[in-house]
Order: C-alpha cells, then sequence, then structure tokens
C-alpha cells in the first residue's frame, strides 16, 4: 500500500480533494463544503460528523 499522508486542519492537495469528493457523495456536506483541496474548518466539521455518524472517533482527522 502506498504511504498515504495524514489529513488535518491546514493540509492541501490531491487526497484533501479525494477527501471532500467522498464526503459530499457521502451526503456529509450539512456546512456547504466546496472542492478546493484546502482542509478548511468545514472540512474538518464534515469530517467529524461522518466519524460520528460511523462509529469512529469524531476527531475530525483523517487517518490510514
Amino acid at each position: 500500500m502506498d504511504n498515504l499522508p495524514t489529513l488535518k486542519s491546514g493540509s492541501t492537495g490531491y487526497y484533501v480533494t479525494i477527501l471532500q469528493l467522498n464526503l459530499i457523495g457521502l451526503g456529509v456536506n450539512y456546512e456547504k463544503l466546496a472542492i478546493t483541496g484546502f482542509f478548511d474548518e468545514k472540512t474538518h466539521k464534515c469530517t467529524k460528523i461522518f466519524q460520528e455518524k460511523t462509529k469512529l472517533k469524531p476527531t475530525g482527522i483523517v487517518e490510514v
């Protein structure tokens, strides 16, 4: 498996864009998340919402 980055507030790039696309695709877009490639406050909130819904620890950080 590739070494995938940990995504958190302030992260940028391709993997953040993929995360944002997936959150929107899964219907976790309560914050009107935009696809920017920047892990901003809205991305953080949507990530935490997804983690809560899937019974993961709601850290707002995406790790493999």
